[in-house]
């Protein structure tokens, strides 16, 4: 795996080493999950975007809707 080095503020770094510590993490996983969520989040949405927007070009090709009501 390779070496990934981030500057962080001394503030925020100090910010996970207590959140870490009390999650009984080590501050590296604790980054390592925090970023693996994020990435997942806007993978997320970046595929419900992706799907509104198919959704969208389909109703503009074939015009079919279902009315709120039915």
């Amino acid at each position: 795996m390779p070496a990934v080095t981030l500057k962080l503020p001394d503030d925020l770094k100090s910010r996970i080493n207590e959140l870490a510590a009390a999650s009984g993490k080590s501050p590296h996983a604790f980054m390592v999950d925090a970023l693996a969520a994020q990435t997942a989040q806007e993978e997320n949405r970046r595929a419900f975007v992706r799907s509104a927007l198919e959704a969208r070009e389909d109703v503009a090709r074939y015009g079919l809707v279902h009315e709120a009501a039915d």
